[in-house]
């Protein structure tokens, strides 16, 4: 929060990658009301797919590990977007497949959508034998 909103003066919508919040529970960092705890905190306002902010959320506020402000925060920020967006005029408005095959889905841009992911792919040589990366320690 501190870099994102207080450093870089974001005050936009951060939501999380798709069932991110749920993939730290596999990662070790604890369990589905903690992460929740801890995404909120961190300044995720919209939990993208994974329901985690829907399952946990009201428990959280009740046992006072996070607070109505933070879901207040949160929740204005989601619903500004979608009013910028026209989304409580027509929730439908970007709906359109025909739109989707002739303006986005076309060949020009998957080619660039494909070069684009061929330059971000990062190799790592595992040449100290680093990886994987142990739990405790450093390197």
């Amino acid at each position: 929060d501190d870099l994102l909103h207080d450093q870089w003066g974001f005050s936009g919508l951060v939501i999380s990658d798709y069932m991110a919040i749920n993939e730290m529970i596999v990662h070790g960092i604890g369990d589905l009301k903690h992460v929740s705890a801890l995404a909120l905190k961190s300044g995720v306002d919209m939990d993208m797919v994974s329901n985690a902010f829907l399952d946990t959320l009201n428990t959280l506020l009740k046992q006072c590990v996070i607070t109505q402000r933070q879901i207040d925060t949160a929740c204005r920020k989601v619903l500004e977007a979608k009013y910028k967006l026209g989304l409580f005029d027509d929730p439908y408005r970007y709906c359109d497949n025909t739109r989707a095959q002739t303006e986005i889905l076309t060949d020009e841009n998957r080619f660039v959508a494909k070069e684009v992911a061929k330059r971000s792919i990062v190799l790592l040589k595992n040449a100290h034998q680093t990886l994987p990366l142990k739990r405790q320690g450093t390197i």
